[in-house]
């Protein structure tokens, strides 16, 4: 079967979330199966389960929505969809097991790379390419996964639909082809058992399902934002019914707002227990239709529309659980003189209180921010402000709440609807007037280390959709003559008005009238408002793509007007940028005395428009309006910064005006056949409902709010409890994070800080300050300069350390050396060769107090001191950090972690090398040191390019070897050291680079993860055994046993394959030589060489003990005296065989030990001996004088007899040679 079209036409990088899903996904699963006692979790998608949906949805989560992310490649690939979801996933509590093709294999890898102990069976191109053979090696992959498996868990209902109707069978996946196939062995023609006869399966749908839809990253990126931007689209969709409804003469049903909102809800299977969508006008909505659960009390009737001065809105998105709830209000024309007094008074009235329940509830937003509230007490406040602003109202009960779709209120990132009502409001004459309600959904991120609280930050996910709509009844235009009959608008265009509700901007289309000496507001939506000027403020951004922002600030007397209870409310913000900012960092918290949003500091609030750059408005205003407003000293350009959410909502503008013009630009250039595949969706584009509604695109949409998608990400993260840290000051310093301050010890607050700082880089705020003006970011990044450059002069300069670690037989300790002897100008290197990983801290020890003793006794100020740091076994930076926190818990080595920085960390890696069992996993702990923050290059020890064999020694591709390290981390850099030697240029300036570790990048990536390493299933540690001996061993014997170490490797737990072998030792016959030994298992090398240098230099030998072997062992994760004990014997043992044997003692023979052979030896030697009297031979065979015939000779008994006696007699000479001249011991003390 050929790979061909199997190859992209364009190789784009497949995105997998590093630091988060291939860790927490993974253990999120596994968790499950320990919570019901399970050996495995064996996931079949395809035909081999009957196109299962809990597998395929299981395979989705696990492996980020694979299929339909690549649906156009498999399409191209001219291969069926069979083929490419012929795997076969087995999640074990120690490994993961993944049984694939060689078609699938290219789609699977990127994914599961990181997973760790994972073992990949693939079956090969020619395995495929015979049916027979192909199936045979499925099942007998299935069966050695299944193996010793008493309880497993199959996914094989669907989570949504079939939950709650359908009860799981173990009889539903005897259907299934594959286990069919097992009960009936084809290579031996016999039966098995059958498989649910001899295991117990299990389903879990319910758990699943609740796994699958947490809001995490991922989730978040593939899943919710998609509904998000459906549900709003449908929003719009509504609200453009009622444009085409109220503007209307007469009600038609084709126009029924209805029809969208609860087609959404109708055509959904998810049920998350929360109430149905409504829709309803004036007294229809009475807090028993609100609350009711039956879907007919939903809706009014649109007859309603005519006399009703309101309605609510509720919309539910499925199975998201996306839920908005708003009030809005239809209002009679500006010439409508037969209202009567108390209808504009109950008017009125509506729109004031649903501004109270507003204003509470974006301040319970503000509130939730503050990551030391309590949720549900801050609710709980809310909703008694809103009843002391109330006392003076008629209602009949009110309420706040904060209800969770998913039931996941503990998760770090969690769904949660905040909804108010105030029902049944009373008019003048006690008539109900029906009730008002908001809801709006957050997703709430809370940042956690351990039991600590960081920080948390909500993002309201439909304060995009208004807060409210005013909509004027069969609405004329505005007649200018009954506001000012002297004077006419100077411009009459439509602007962008932003709107902040709960501090999250956006922006909507308004027409702006402008006068001499005031300003009209209208639009569809909102109304007609009215602004008196006294001070317009003009700002201009450096970035000329940026809109330009106009600030209009609000005398009390506009603020006090009925426009500020109408859909405008949102729009008044705060005129002081360093007032919004110092808001922002210090969220609100409820208290009974605080006042709502527009309370007593009115004087300083403002509504913003924007001028968007090439476009008529901005033109006529900067030519009609502007001179007139500049010469009556109302408008002015101001140097200050804008609003903090003006210049979020300017920075939103551009990104969706960008937008825009390339998604119509990408749209004209796809054909119809393209688009047939969803490739606007595959490219980020616009689906067809966001298109015709003017929605954004889920990538823009993920730019917009690319900062809280940063909490989120550490908020997931994070969410694992990491064993020995108890303060933010520990965490720092296992991931390498220092704070720039003096030597005077920082609070843990300190701390904390900048472990958020770090993990929540690039702050939004900065980076779109700088859009606008440089002169205040510069001035306060140049001042932190100085003084940090004052505060790194006064303290002492620390130690800055490279760190070279790598897995066994990768050079690396030629890589330390090579550095050394080439950096010896004006350099003086102070090297750190820990045996065993437990040994790092107490090298670090040594390390500093010589680099102090250097500091007072060096003169030379030119000479530079640095350390070099060889990591024992398979240990990285991760490990070396550990052993500086470990430093920090002992009073006595407290101050030194202070005194150590690393400045890089290369990972030496021998391609040959990378993979073990068969060439079906990689070299354990391999992986977790190529994850990103984790080293900073990759060098390449193993031969040149132009003596790099094809593949390794279990078959694997170097091509595909390479393709693997490079989807583990792509961005490292991979340099090249062929067997470990380092040449001058920037390979070596990369590797003396004292700040290479400590990139703001590389220090978010190692707190971010730090937890999933941390707590991710033990490898087999390496283990060094050195032996020393005094006695030669026989060449050909050792140089045997070498080459039978490959073979005689085991699989896993791989405890006690012998990988690597150094040393120093002699041959029998050969007094005068020692020989350098150099065998590394996997690579293939295996060198025996004359040792030239005959000096005792070597730290290993000893005078009595002139050779040494030391073996590299696969041992137990946790060290322990018996496991160490095990493997030196073993190695010991293996050693043995080499040495002079001793030889064996002989017992006596017995003449059941005499063959036939031995037998007719001594009849030979016997034959002709002088016969009995009476016995005659014949020369053929012996006779007697009785006519007895015989072929032996008579006496042949007592010649065996004899025979025996002198053998024995010779084997009693030499045992009692042998034991009075024994061979000694290998390990044996010299004579």
């Amino acid at each position: 079967m050929p790979l061909t079209h199997l190859k992209p036409k364009d190789r784009q990088k497949e995105y997998v979330p590093v630091y988060f899903s291939p860790y927490i996904r993974l253990n999120s699963l596994r968790a499950l199966m320990r919570q019901h006692q399970c050996d495995a979790l064996v996931v079949i998608p395809g035909v081999d389960s009957r196109f299962s949906t809990g597998a395929s949805q299981v395979v989705a989560f696990l492996l980020f929505d694979l299929f339909e992310t690549h649906n156009p490649y498999i399409i191209r690939s001219q291969f069926e969809m069979d083929v490419f979801e012929d795997f076969i996933i087995c999640i074990k509590q120690n490994e993961v097991h993944l049984y694939c093709n060689a078609v699938n294999h290219t789609l699977l890898v990127p994914f599961t790379t990181h997973w760790p102990n994972v073992r990949v069976h693939c079956a090969s191109e020619s395995k495929m390419s015979n049916i027979d053979e192909y199936e045979n090696y499925k099942m007998t992959v299935f069966q050695m996964l299944v193996k010793d498996c008493k309880r497993l868990v199959v996914p094989c209902l669907d989570m949504c639909g079939a939950m709650g109707k359908e009860n799981f069978t173990k009889m539903m996946i005897e259907e299934w082809p594959i286990i069919q196939s097992y009960a009936f062995d084809t290579e031996h023609q016999c039966s098995r058992e059958f498989f649910t006869l001899s295991r117990d399966i299990i389903d879990i749908p319910h758990e699943l399902r609740l796994l699958v839809n947490r809001i995490d990253p991922v989730y978040l990126e593939t899943t919710l934002v998609r509904a998000l931007l459906s549900f709003m689209g449908t929003f719009e969709s509504i609200y453009r019914l009622f444009d085409s409804l109220v503007e209307s003469k007469q009600l038609s049903s084709r126009a029924n707002p209805n029809e969208p909102l609860f087609s959404l809800y109708q055509h959904s299977a998810e049920i998350h227990g929360l109430l149905p969508p409504y829709l309803l006008y004036g007294s229809d909505s009475s807090r028993q239709n609100l609350v009711a659960e039956n879907i007919e009390s939903k809706s009014s009737d649109l007859q309603m529309l005519v006399e009703s001065d309101h309605m609510v809105i509720r919309g539910y998105e499925q199975p998201s659980g996306i839920v908005c709830e708003r009030t809005n209000f239809i209002q009679q024309p500006n010439n409508a003189s037969h209202l009567t007094d108390r209808t504009l008074r109950s008017e009125k009235k509506l729109r004031q209180i649903y501004s109270k329940l507003l204003d509470i509830l974006w301040k319970t937003t503000e509130a939730f921010n503050d990551a030391d509230s309590d949720l549900d007490q801050t609710v709980f406040s809310a909703q008694n402000e809103l009843k002391g602003h109330l006392q003076s109202e008629s209602f009949s009960s009110l309420e706040v709440k904060l209800t969770y779709p998913w039931k996941n209120p503990t998760d770090a990132v969690t769904l949660a609807v905040l909804s108010g009502a105030v029902y049944d409001i009373e008019d003048i004459g006690g008539s109900s007037m029906g009730s008002v309600v908001a809801a709006d959904t957050l997703i709430i991120s809370t940042l956690r280390l351990n039991d600590i609280c960081l920080s948390r930050k909500v993002i309201n996910l439909t304060a995009t959709i208004p807060p409210t709509c005013i909509w004027t009844r069969n609405p004329i235009p505005i007649d200018m003559t009954q506001i000012n009959s002297d004077k006419k608008p100077i411009f009459n265009e439509q602007l962008d008005i932003i709107l902040a509700p709960a501090n999250t901007p956006s922006s909507i289309t308004v027409t702006c009238t402008c006068f001499e000496d005031y300003v009209i507001i209208s639009g569809k939506r909102v109304g007609i408002s009215q602004i008196e000027l006294s001070n317009v403020l003009h700002y201009r951004p450096v970035d000329m793509e940026q809109p330009e922002l106009l600030e209009f600030t609000l005398v009390s007397s506009d603020i006090t007007r009925d426009f500020l209870n109408s859909a405008l409310k949102c729009c008044i913000l705060d005129g002081r940028m360093d007032g919004a900012l110092e808001k922002f960092q210090n969220p609100t918290k409820f208290s009974d005395t605080e006042t709502v949003r527009t309370g007593n500091n009115s004087a300083s609030m403002s509504i913003w428009l924007m001028l968007k750059p090439k476009t008529k408005a901005k033109r006529l205003f900067l030519e009609q309006v502007a001179p007139v407003w500049r010469a009556k000293g109302i408008l002015r350009q101001s140097d200050c910064l804008p609003n903090r959410q003006a210049i979020r909502a300017a920075f939103i503008t551009t990104v969706l005006s960008r937008d825009t013009q390339s998604v119509l630009s990408d749209l004209r250039g796809l054909s119809f056949s393209q688009l047939k595949f969803d490739s606007a969706t595959q490219a980020g584009l616009y689906s067809l409902n966001q298109l015709m509604t003017e929605q954004p695109s889920a990538k823009a949409w993920l730019t917009i709010h690319q900062s809280e998608l940063r909490h989120i990400e550490a908020s997931w993260s994070l969410d694992t409890i990491v064993e020995g840290i108890s303060s933010a000051y520990d965490y720092a310093l296992c991931c390498g994070i220092h704070l720039k301050s003096s030597n005077v010890p920082p609070p843990d607050s300190a701390w904390a800080d900048e472990i958020l700082s770090v993990l929540l880089r690039n702050s939004e705020d900065k980076d779109i300050s700088l859009l606008w003006t440089h002169s205040a970011t510069n001035n306060e990044s140049s001042l932190a300069e100085t003084q940090d450059n004052i505060c790194r002069e006064m303290r002492t300069k620390p130690l800055h350390i490279t760190v070279v670690c790598g897995t066994v037989g990768s050079r690396k300790d030629n890589v330390v050396k090579n550095v050394v002897d080439l950096v010896k100008e004006d350099t003086h290197w102070i090297q750190i060769l820990p045996a065993t990983p437990s040994d790092i801290s107490s090298a670090l020890e040594t390390a500093v107090k010589e680099y102090d003793a250097l500091l007072w006794s060096t003169t030379e100020s030119y000479v530079q001191i640095r350390g070099i740091l060889l990591c024992p076994g398979t240990c990285g930076a991760r490990d070396v950090l550990k052993a500086v926190h470990r430093l920090s818990s002992n009073e006595s080595t407290k101050q030194l972690v202070h005194r150590v920085r690393i400045g890089c960390v290369v990972t030496c890696v021998d391609t040959r090398a990378v993979f073990i069992d068969g060439g079906r996993m990689t070299f354990p702990g391999l992986l977790e040191m190529l994850s990103e923050g984790w080293t900073n290059y990759i060098l390449s020890t193993g031969p040149p390019k132009s003596q790099q064999v094809a593949a390794t020694k279990f078959g694997v591709k170097m091509e595909d070897v390479e393709a693997l390290l490079h989807s583990v981390n792509p961005k490292l850099s991979q340099l090249p050291a062929p067997e470990g030697h380092v040449d001058r240029g920037r390979i070596l300036e990369a590797l003396l680079d004292e700040e290479a570790f400590n990139g703001p990048g590389l220090k978010r990536a190692r707190l971010l993860s730090y937890p999933s390493l941390n707590t991710t299933l033990g490898n087999p540690r390496m283990h060094a055994v050195t032996l020393r001996f005094a006695r030669p061993v026989e060449r050909v014997r050792f140089t045997n046993h070498l080459k039978a170490i490959f073979a005689n490797l085991k699989p896993w737990p791989f405890y006690g394959n012998l990988y690597s072998i150094t040393g120093q030792i002699g041959f029998t016959g050969e007094p005068d030589k020692i020989y350098d030994v150099l065998h590394l298992t996997l690579n293939g090398i295996s060198r025996i060489s004359v040792n030239i240098d005959d000096s005792d230099s070597s730290p290993k030998r000893k005078a009595n003990k002139p050779f040494w072997l030391t073996g590299i062992l696969a041992a137990p994760p946790a060290p322990s005296k018996e496991s160490d004990e095990w493997l030196s014997n073993q190695f010991a043992n293996w050693l043995r065989k080499s040495a002079p044997q001793q030889e064996a003692l002989r017992t006596p023979l017995r003449l059941s030990d005499l063959s036939k052979a031995d037998l007719e030896k001594i009849h030979e030697k016997y034959h002709l001996h002088p016969l009995p009297a009476g016995w005659y031979y014949t020369g053929s065979y012996y006779v007697n004088m009785n006519g007895d015939k015989s072929f032996q000779h008579p006496n042949f008994d007592a010649f065996v007899q004899e025979y025996l006696e002198g053998e024995n007699t010779k084997i009693a000479a030499r045992n009692a040679r042998i034991m009075n001249h024994p061979i000694p011991d290998l390990f044996s003390e010299p004579s």
